[in-house]
């Protein structure tokens, strides 16, 4: 079960690109680090409103929350907020083909950081990583930049590899769904205050409402939000804060790497991305990277490490 709810939860992260594509590409607010601000109302926008939406669903559970759940629920909150920026700073200038590449390679720096630390991880996982790995090289190959979006989006993927990790450390243990509604509060809070401070700061508080009014006038972006908070924030990140502490934090992180093969199948469902050979190539690699991922983990093995998955 964990395993199926994370590839769910690596499909609703899959639409989001191309949904956060068209949010960061339709207009940008006429003030300094426009990306910047849209990237942070459109979290400002869409955190609150799936906080909102998990408390109609679970109104129990976020009623029991006690000051103990703030710690796990913020730490886990804060590196998801500082990747989702610059996740959505850098698609403002990139394509999502190149935004879920950069952004899946979190999935590799967590074995890399374990290794680090000294934990062992075994040949036959390292090897669905390689897989997996090449996959993302050739799922991109023709369309490889180096421009500001491609390297605010590999600093995304270094934070989200560090909320990954945090995941595992605070989520085992405890019920991850008392993660969920902290973490979209803090990550709504964060952006709201930033977007006041860098407005005001500049004066054009009154510009960023009137783009904004504009832009929520709009009845297809008003669409596109909705899915964008149904989907990949509501649904995805309730089935990643409860399952992935199940798993070891590198088998949750190879499933992970699902997240492109979704991105480009909806990419090119919007019309944001051209199908070529390279793509089903790419694509095909990585599903064989995780399922050798998989294969790799007996049953003795997976209880072993994924009972000593948390980090000391």
């Amino acid at each position: 079960m964990p395993v199926i709810a994370l590839v769910v939860c690596t499909a609703g992260w899959g639409i989001s690109f191309s949904l956060m594509f068209s949010w960061q590409t339709a207009t940008l607010p006429d003030i300094p680090f426009a990306g910047l601000v849209s990237g942070l109302t459109l979290i400002g926008l869409r955190m609150p409103l799936a906080l909102l939406l998990f408390s109609l669903m679970r109104p129990k559970l976020v009623g029991s929350l006690r000051r103990k759940d703030l710690i796990p629920g913020t730490m886990v909150g804060l590196p998801l907020w500082l990747g989702f920026v610059l996740q959505l700073w850098g698609l403002a200038y990139t394509t999502p083909a190149m935004s879920a590449f950069f952004t899946s390679l979190a999935s590799l720096w967590v074995p890399i950081l374990f290794l680090v630390m000294g934990r062992r991880i075994s040949p036959g996982v390292w090897a669905g990583y390689g897989v997996a790995f090449s996959g993302l090289v050739v799922l991109v190959e023709g369309g490889w930049r180096w421009g500001p979006g491609e390297f605010l989006s590999f600093g995304c993927s270094l934070v989200f590899s560090f909320q990954i990790l945090a995941l595992d450390r605070f989520g085992k243990g405890m019920d991850g769904n008392r993660i969920t509604p902290i973490l979209f509060g803090v990550n709504g809070l964060l952006s709201l205050v930033l977007i006041v401070a860098l407005c005001s700061f500049g004066g054009t508080f009154e510009i960023w409402q009137g783009w904004l009014w504009e832009r929520l006038s709009n009845g297809s972006t008003l669409w596109e939000l909705a899915l964008m908070v149904v989907i990949p924030t509501l649904m995805s990140y309730t089935l990643m804060n409860a399952f992935q502490p199940k798993l070891s934090a590198e088998r949750a992180a190879i499933i992970y790497l699902l997240e492109p093969v979704f991105s480009l199948l909806f990419s090119l469902w919007f019309g944001h991305d051209i199908l070529h050979t390279s793509m089903v190539i790419g694509g095909v690699l990585i599903l064989v990277g995780v399922a050798w991922t998989e294969l790799a983990y007996s049953p003795g093995e997976t209880s072993q490490q994924e009972t000593g998955s948390n980090l000391v």
